[in-house]
């Protein structure tokens, strides 16, 4: 025996295994390393090592090509081989292919989900260098953490931190009327909700592509506009729309359309359609000094660092920042940090956000889901392929009697998990292209098919059929492959080992994978129930509210009784109100000071509306002290405080004491104290709210209309504001449907994720089916003999189906632990939430045993009813 040193190098090895099969490599190593050998005793090892690299090239090409022909045959027998056993096989490779296919297309969907979520922001070229500005600030005895910051904040920024390159400030105009008016024809008016106010350098921020105009020069001066192509079209058709001029109607301010600029990704929260120069700021707000205040949350500040910077650098100068930022503020606790820009979508729930934010936990259970479904259709390959793995035992041990090796029988098994993985990843393109409008629809977000059919999905996909190959077709191949000749040849019986063992284990598995989704399922659908059908302590669902703006609102609020007069005359219609939001939205942050506190830096901040003397009554709101607003007494503004006011203020006998607010500073008397309620939604417990008498101040009026007789109202409420203001755009909304907004992101997730659970039962329940078959198949003759000696239908049904009725009971009880403790932490989110219930564990069993029982009954029942006979001549 030589040395290890004596041996060709291992890289020729490697090489010459790639190309040859096993025989053959063995021959041609052994020929190689006995000249080899024999060469370094001649000539020495450095020669020796030349000859072996110019043999071994000289030589490649006739191995390369050997290997390509004789491997091809050999593919090419094991796929027709493959096929064979396919149709042989059919209900064994329907059941297969159509649990993966489902598997597939629904973790592909999931896939499309997650890459989407994950990808916002990342359209921005420099977003690893954006960051907004996230403000914490403290009042008294309640914490803020805002999205949005001080107006002065961002120009000192970039003055005082060398590490900053650039700012930019930016304002929610909320929604806005704007209209057009050609030479010719009528008016184009439309409400927007994408407008903002911002600095120039938005524009080489956020890289932004002008498609007309001067990014230079378009946000320079005041009353500039740069629209979005999509707004453009919309106003202007294929007119170009450079310097025509764009009406705000809220305000009758004109704009000069100065830009058009490519459309945002969809990816991202920053939701822009049009531009506003900052240099209007100052007409819009009314007060020129408010661009430098320090306190007012008013714009949203990014950031943008240089290249060779870091948030950490940043961080470290803040607090001595701050102190001299707010030096006119003495006792002011606050604080700013740096929040990476592509972690807001996912990871932001601050006060104020642009929009409503997704959920990093979303993506995290989604991703789950996905696995788990591509898991369980694996363990249904597994268990019908080392089922049917017996059934070929004959037909392995002859393959070996004739010079099958191992390896060979490998790959046979190999090649017939991936063929059938193909062909459920062919049906799985088939079932995209079917289900996809289903899912834009219950996502919302819009994705073509063509969207689909490109380099990194297809990439995607073939990774997952790689994955579900290897992972479905390893064990059974390797263990079919270990059937020894003589064992094979004897008997075709499943025997008692522990592959039996191993099937029984990923029954169980699946099912409990099974149970914990549709034990989730139903604890997320009663917290949905539990958040729409809540009693919330108003009552929103006879409410709609119209949005008044522009000079229709101003002629509206100084004589709001003859509209209300008219209104009241339909039939329906019962209350009309007027408010400054509506429930469910963002409210005003202020401080309510009693005059007889001369430190208000100890008082928390409260929640307040403007109302007028018939909210509380169209609200259905409960008066427990005091009295409601009334128009003579309250004509210079009034305050109803909730209960939680007067707890936070600590005012025992809160009737009478006048107090001011820091919006206006007037002394104003409270008159009354309702019950609370909750105002914003139920992720969150219920904040102090203070209702003040400021008529003029509101901007909705709040119908109150009977039940069922809504569309008749719209159109009449239609008709009296066309007589009343006929160029008013007529804006409404029906406050049920605007508060279900905030539980937008969890109907969407539970509609998805029951389907997912459904799903994955049903594919389970495939296998299931799978196996009852099989069992049914390997005891024919013993149901035959039974039934001989007189068993019943009844009885060899109940024989046949226990043992998998047991598995499923097994299974809830490992799945029940597990899904009670995932949900509870998942309820913990929720300020009010639901409690698992006892009949929540019962449903799920129920359910799946139910399932179970149906897949396994039928199959039994037609073993049951059989000819004995027939069964007992069975070969």
């Amino acid at each position: 025996m030589g040395s290890r040193t004596d041996t060709i190098p291992g890289l020729g090895k490697a090489l010459l295994w790639l190309l040859l099969d096993e025989e053959d490599y063995h021959q041609v190593v052994g020929d190689f390393e006995e000249s080899y050998r024999y060469r370094i005793k001649t000539q020495g090892k450095t020669r020796a090592i030349l000859w072996f690299w110019f043999i071994l090239f000289k030589s490649l090409p006739g191995f390369i090509w050997d290997s390509i022909y004789w491997r091809g045959i050999m593919i090419k027998n094991y796929f027709k081989i493959a096929l064979r056993i396919i149709k042989r096989q059919k209900l064994y490779s329907f059941l297969n292919i159509v649990g993966l296919a489902v598997s597939l297309t629904c973790s592909f969907l999931i896939f499309l989900h997650v890459r989407n979520e994950l990808s916002y922001e990342t359209n921005f070229p420099k977003a690893n260098r954006l960051y907004r500005i996230q403000t914490n600030s403290k009042y008294g005895s309640t914490f803020r953490n805002w999205g949005a910051s001080a107006p002065a904040l961002g120009p000192i920024l970039e003055e005082t931190f060398p590490e900053v390159e650039k700012t930019v400030r930016i304002r929610d105009l909320g929604r806005e009327i704007l209209s057009y008016q050609p030479p010719q024809g009528t008016a184009k008016r439309f409400e927007e909700r994408g407008g903002f106010i911002s600095d120039s350098s938005i524009i080489s921020m956020l890289d932004l592509q002008f498609l007309s105009g001067d990014p230079l020069t378009a946000l320079e001066k005041p009353n500039m506009v740069v629209l979005t192509e999509s707004i453009a079209k919309k106003y202007f058709a294929d007119e170009d729309p450079i310097g025509k001029i764009l009406l705000n109607e809220n305000n009758k301010r004109p704009f000069q359309i100065t830009g058009v600029i490519r459309d945002m990704p969809h990816n991202t929260h920053l939701k822009i359609d049009y531009l506003i120069s900052m240099a209007s700021f100052a007409s819009i707000i009314g007060n020129a000094e408010m661009l430098n205040h320090r306190t007012w949350k008013a714009v949203y500040t990014y950031v943008l660092l240089h290249p060779d910077q870091t948030a950490d650098s940043f961080d470290a100068k803040v607090p001595g920042f701050m102190k001299s930022f707010h030096a006119d503020y003495p006792g002011r606790q606050e604080e700013i940090l740096l929040q990476p820009i592509r972690k807001i979508h996912l990871h932001s729930k601050l006060e104020g956000e642009i929009g409503a934010n997704s959920d990093i936990a979303y993506v995290y259970i989604f991703s789950g889901t996905a696995l788990l479904l591509l898991l369980i259709a694996a363990v249904n390959f597994v268990n019908l392929s080392t089922a049917q793995s017996f059934k070929r035992m004959k037909e392995i041990g002859i393959r070996k009697v004739v010079g099958a090796r191992r390896g060979q029988v490998i790959k046979q098994y190999l090649g017939e998990s991936l063929l059938i993985t193909a062909l459920s990843a062919g049906f799985t393109l088939i079932l995209l292209y079917l289900l996809l409008p289903f899912y834009t629809q219950m996502t919302g977000k819009e994705i073509a098919f063509g969207n689909i059919v490109h380099a990194q999905n297809i990439l995607f996909l073939l990774c997952m059929m790689g994955f579900l190959s290897l992972l479905a077709g390893f064990y059974p191949a390797f263990f079919a492959s270990g059937f020894q000749p003589v064992n094979t040849l004897k008997t075709i019986r499943d025997p008692r080992s522990s592959t039996t063992r191993l099937r029984k284990g990923l029954v169980i598995f699946q099912f409990v994978i099974s149970i914990f989704m549709i034990f989730s399922t139903i604890t997320i659908y009663r917290q949905l129930v539990f958040f729409h059908n809540q009693d919330l302590g108003f009552d929103k669902d006879k409410l709609v509210a119209l949005r008044l703006y522009g000079e229709f609102r101003r002629d509206i609020l100084s004589n709001t009784d003859a509209l209300k007069t008219e209104i009241l005359r339909h039939s329906a219609v019962s209350h009309v109100a007027l408010s400054s939001n509506l429930p469910g939205s963002s409210m005003s942050n202020e401080r309510l000071t009693p005059v007889s506190v001369a430190d208000k830096s100890s008082l928390p901040m409260l929640r307040f509306m403007r109302v007028d003397k018939d909210f509380i009554e169209a609200a259905g709101l409960e008066i427990v002290l005091g009295r409601n607003f009334d128009r003579a007494s309250d004509q210079k503004g009034a305050y109803i405080i909730a209960e939680s006011v007067a707890e936070v203020l600590h005012l025992e006998q809160p009737l009478g004491v006048e107090c001011r607010s820091d919006v206006h500073g007037e002394v104003e008397p409270i008159v009354g104290v309702i019950k609370d309620f909750h105002f914003a939604s139920l992720h969150n417990r219920i904040e102090p709210l203070v209702l003040e008498y400021r008529p003029n101040w509101t901007g909705y009026l709040l119908v109150k209309v009977e039940s069922g007789r809504s569309g008749e109202v719209i159109e009449f409420l239609r008709q009296k504001f066309d007589e009343v203001a006929p160029d008013h755009l007529f804006s409404y909304v029906f406050l049920d449907e605007y508060f279900n907004r905030n539980y937008e992101i969890e109907n969407r997730s539970y509609s998805l994720f029951r389907i997912f659970s459904m799903i994955a039962l049903l594919v389970a329940c495939l296998g299931l089916f799978g196996l009852t078959v099989y069992a049914a198949e390997i005891r024919v003759k013993e149901i035959g003999i039974r039934k001989v000696l007189g068993a019943s239908v009844p009885s060899i049904t109940v024989l046949m189906s226990k043992e998998f009725i047991l598995w499923v009971i097994i299974a809830n009880l490992i799945a029940w632990p597990a899904a009670y403790l995932a949900m509870n932490r998942w309820l913990a989110n929720f300020a009010f939430r639901v409690h698992i219930h006892a009949w929540t564990f019962a449903f799920s069993a129920a359910s799946v045993i139910l399932f179970a029982l149906v897949t396994v009954s039928y199959q039994a029942i037609r073993a049951a009813v059989s000819n004995p006979v027939a069964s007992l001549r069975y070969e």
